[in-house]
């Protein structure tokens, strides 16, 4: 499993579709916002395991989501606690969670209140998929930055660079915005 594999699971048609109706978004946006939160809320659990105690810690939450049956999205969206999400969306991006939260909000279009309801449903699959990964693969604590790198694909800078990528992509391509339009300016890339 990587981040691709992931993102196809939040981003299935019974997930968008369940938090689209839950949240009256459009779908489309729904899916914009699950596809640039992902890597965020990877990359946050990843600078969080870097310490023993975050490692611990997550290790906790890990296993403790881990026995929901991931098999049905859509089901288990039913059962989310929206509580425990905005705890996790709290335990995950720190000091960040607002800043990332309105930064989303922008980018896809959608409220303030949109935002923190998908995200908050999100944050707990998470990480009950990421729990079953920890699990079939005997991850210890001290292993979750390994596992965590492994499944977004490199190290990719801090948490900072990876909330302004996200925030700068309004197109989802995974480039920033502003260097496509460089890049056009110079005869190359998007125009």
């Amino acid at each position: 499993m990587d981040i691709s594999d992931l993102l196809s699971v939040f981003t299935s048609s019974d997930s968008v579709t369940s938090l689209s109706k839950s949240t009256g978004a459009q779908p489309s946006q729904v899916s914009a916002l699950i596809q640039s939160a992902i890597p965020i809320l990877m990359k946050g659990m990843q600078q969080n395991a870097a310490s023993e105690s975050g490692a611990a810690s997550l290790a906790k939450a890990l296993d403790a989501h881990a026995g929901s049956n991931t098999s049905n999205i859509g089901s288990l969206l039913k059962n989310i606690d929206v509580a425990d999400g905005a705890k996790i969306l709290g335990h995950i991006l720190g000091g960040k969670n607002s800043q990332v939260q309105s930064g989303l909000a922008q980018k896809t279009g959608l409220s303030s209140s949109q935002t923190t309801a998908i995200l908050a449903s999100v944050a707990p699959m998470l990480l009950s998929v990421l729990g079953g990964q920890k699990n079939k693969a005997n991850v210890g604590s001290g292993g979750l930055g390994s596992m965590l790198t492994s499944l977004i694909g490199g190290s990719g800078g801090g948490l900072d660079d990876v909330i302004s990528v996200a925030l700068a992509d309004k197109d989802g391509d995974g480039t920033p915005d502003v260097l496509q339009k460089l890049g056009g300016l110079f005869g190359f890339g998007k125009k």
